[in-house]
């Protein structure tokens, strides 16, 4: 169980990591953005989001193509397209429509050429390391909660 200093310094942590997420998030998806939280647990934090998050911050490779296998688009990420195409009805369709474009031209080019990383989840790292340091945040808190424990104790 976290003490409150420590507590307020994972919270605080927590907002930051959510709104790093929401900034590095690509513009023109504002659900995708608006769906990212923090959500606390007993000994820290987690991010949610909605679940096509992983494949624009990892990208997704492409299908290989039968006539020339060397033109795939690959990239280092666990996710692949090989056989079936990504589905309409999880935000893509939606944002094909958004955007007046053909929704099964979409689909049939992320197939094929899949999706680019975008890397958010390492930029929101890069960011928030190069801020006021994490580590020293909770030291500072947990150091807080000791005190606040012989205090106590007096």
């Amino acid at each position: 169980m976290l003490g409150k200093n420590l507590r307020n310094a994972v919270l605080g942590i927590s907002i930051e990591y959510k709104n790093s997420y929401q900034f590095n998030v690509p513009v023109f998806n504002s659900n995708l953005k608006n769906s990212i939280k923090q959500k606390p647990t007993e000994d820290g934090f987690y991010i949610e989001a909605f679940n096509y998050f992983d494949f624009l911050d990892q990208g997704v490779s492409g299908s290989p193509n039968a006539n020339n296998p060397s033109s795939i688009f690959q990239y280092d990420t666990p996710f692949s397209y090989k056989t079936k195409k990504p589905r309409l009805d999880q935000g893509l369709g939606d944002w094909a429509k958004a955007k007046g474009i053909n929704k099964f031209a979409v689909q049939q080019s992320i197939f094929r050429k899949g999706i680019v990383p975008r890397l958010i989840t390492k930029q929101v790292q890069e960011q928030l390391d190069r801020g006021r340091g994490i580590k020293d945040r909770l030291n500072e808190g947990f150091l807080k909660d000791i005190d606040d424990e012989f205090k106590d104790e007096k």
